[in-house]
């Protein structure tokens, strides 16, 4: 009888749980190393983890390393899971940061074998109805999103759970789960978009639905899927062990920086106690941070980085520089344990290292403000800003145009607040804006000054992912990227609104970045290769040792590309041959955009460590021209 019911218990278990909880189930595996237990998270959770790593990873090899990785991860550090019951959407974070290892190992060994004759590997079919970069896109975004609304996704998109039951679970009323469901779905399309990928509601559902693993896969499940206690027992390939090892220590870091935030915000606060007792001798934060990271230097144009820090859980989105080049412009995230979120533009000054002035504010949780732009002359900033808006029954997401006075900071015109905006441009006197709405193959042209729509461009066969005028304002050339992954090229008469020319791009680059003259473009392939590409040259790539995933940028000259890589490193490339020239050390965490100074003397990058780094280039330019 004794050797008899642990089998019972395990038949039941693998039938249909025997109706236990994540929590249930997990505090099994923790207090008693049930493998039944585990058994029955992997067949629960398994088609999920499944999916991500067949949406993320081309080889079946890498699948089936990454799917091991994700659940060995959990068998090592189940005991500190905190929500136990939400244990699907820790598994989706674990399975998505799994994935990107495993793609970049991917694209390394790649690298190292490319003078050898590859061996044939088994390329994954999706079996789906979406494209490859959506595939590539998706997990992505889904990964960014706040966990209020990335929970519900994971829980009833992706492993296919009743709303009936994700409610009951989360302890929210059915309504409130579907109104987040919903404004889910409308942040992914919104963020894809602006990726370049139009795709409605709709169609994401759809996409999402498509996305489980359960959905006709040609392939089958991987065999640890089959037998998961080959990897309760350490049975696992040897780059699945990596990968876990990998993924637990970059864990561990982000506590550790998590802890050591919480010790600076402590020491901050009792310093702040005690200083309030001596004035004299206090000094503001950014005056501290600049005197302790910009120290002496040999010369006024090499020495290392001057570094803005924004502030306790303030993150730099986007940034840009005046054409002046006197002031940054930082497009910031902040998320504090107080329970403070939101988005601003802020104004730096570049010279003093400080922070100057903050042109607008918005308290809501996500990143209000996108397609933040400069005015060549100067005088003018502008911004698509996004807001909810209530229609009927239902809050829907919309982004209106604000254009502010660059020098007083006054509101000058409020444009659109129809639907949302894939990308915007701004002329060079700052009296005319462009346009793309999400899902609409139109441009809007807009002027300023009446706060008038002057007329509407028709893009041929896709909405565009960006556009910008040149500086003369004579033309608005713009680019369209299409399901194949391929793209178009488009240049308009800027005052009549002909469309002058038409050319077919290959293959198309999200994150786009523009050259000053406007005739070299340089964006992001799926694989984390730099598409490059203009007017009168054939296109050409670069391949860099690590994929390049966010920030992309042309310097002045149009001789350098600048690419922020996985490894939290920028590196500098030749346009015209591709060789690497340069190599730059120092953030400490995720890199999301760069942006050459007017001059090309400073490249600027911002960080999800919290700083501005503002790298001084002017004579590694000089040196190369």
């Amino acid at each position: 009888m004794s050797s008899l019911l642990p089998q019972v218990r395990r038949a039941v278990l693998l039938h249909d749980d025997g109706g236990m909880t994540d929590g249930r189930l997990l505090e099994c595996f923790i207090t008693r190393r049930d493998e039944a237990a585990f058994e029955a998270l992997v067949r629960r959770h398994g088609p999920m983890v499944l999916g991500v790593c067949r949406r993320m990873l081309r080889h079946s090899q890498d699948v089936e390393d990454a799917f091991q990785a994700t659940f060995l991860v959990l068998i090592r550090k189940a005991a500190a899971i905190g929500q136990r019951e939400l244990l699907g959407n820790w598994l989706y974070g674990v399975a998505y940061r799994t994935a990107l290892d495993a793609r970049a190992a991917s694209s390394r060994r790649l690298a190292r074998e490319r003078q050898m004759q590859p061996m044939p590997e088994p390329v994954i079919g999706n079996g789906l109805d979406i494209s490859e970069d959506l595939r590539a896109l998706l997990d992505r975004e889904l990964n960014r999103l706040p966990d209020k609304y990335r929970v519900p996704i994971v829980l009833c998109e992706l492993e296919g759970r009743t709303r009936r039951a994700v409610s009951r679970q989360l302890g929210i009323p059915v309504g409130t789960l579907s109104g987040r469901l919903t404004t889910a779905r409308r942040m992914l399309a919104k963020r894809l978009t602006r990726q370049g990928l139009a795709l409605s509601c709709g169609a994401l559902t759809a996409a999402l639905s498509q996305g489980q693993a359960s959905a006709a896969v040609p392939l089958p499940p991987p065999a640890s899927m089959a037998a998961p206690r080959q990897i309760v027992a350490g049975v696992v390939s040897t780059r699945a062990a990596a990968l876990a090892d990998g993924v637990i220590k970059a864990m561990f870091m982000t506590n550790l920086k998590i802890t050591a935030a919480l010790f600076v915000m402590v020491g901050i606060i009792f310093a702040g106690g005690m200083l309030a007792h001596q004035p004299t001798a206090a000094q503001s934060p950014v005056e501290s941070a600049k005197t302790i990271t910009e120290g002496p230097q040999a010369d006024k144009d090499a020495g290392p980085p001057k570094i803005l820090n924004l502030g306790m859980g303030q993150r730099g989105r986007r940034v840009l520089w005046s054409p002046d080049g006197r002031t940054l412009v930082v497009v910031t995230k902040y998320e504090s344990n107080l329970g403070r979120s939101g988005s601003a533009v802020k104004l730096w000054d570049v010279e003093k290292g400080e922070l100057r002035q903050t042109v607008a504010e918005d308290a809501g949780p996500g990143l209000a403000f996108q397609h933040v732009i400069f005015s060549l002359d100067g005088k003018s900033i502008g911004a698509s800003v996004s807001q909810e808006v209530n229609r009927g029954n239902s809050l829907a997401i919309v982004d209106v145009i604000k254009i502010w006075d660059a020098k007083t900071l006054a509101l000058k015109q409020t444009l659109g607040g129809k639907s949302i905006l894939a990308c915007l441009a701004l002329s060079a006197d700052g009296k005319r804006v462009a346009a793309a709405g999400h899902g609409k193959k139109t441009v809007e042209l807009w002027d300023v000054g009446r706060g008038a729509l002057e007329r509407t461009l028709a893009t041929p066969e896709a909405q565009l992912a960006w556009m910008a005028f040149s500086p003369d304002e004579k033309a608005l050339t713009g680019g369209s990227r299409k399901d194949d992954g391929s793209g178009e090229l488009l240049v308009w008469n800027a005052e009549t609104g002909e469309l002058r020319s038409r050319r077919r791009l290959a293959k198309f680059g999200s994150t786009p970045a523009l050259s000053a003259n406007g005739k070299i473009f340089a964006g992001i392939g799926t694989g984390g290769e730099i598409v490059i590409w203009d007017a009168e040259k054939v296109e050409r790539g670069i391949s860099p040792p690590e994929p390049v995933h966010r920030g992309i940028a042309i310097s002045v000259d149009g001789k350098t590309v600048a690419g922020a890589c996985r490894d939290h490193k920028v590196r500098l490339w030749d346009l015209a041959t591709g060789k690497l020239q340069e190599t730059l050390e120092g953030h400490g965490a995720e890199i999301y955009s760069l942006a050459f100074s007017p001059d090309g003397s400073t490249l600027a990058s911002t960080s999800q460590d919290e700083t501005v780094r503002l790298w001084r280039l002017r004579q590694r330019v000089s040196d190369k021209k």
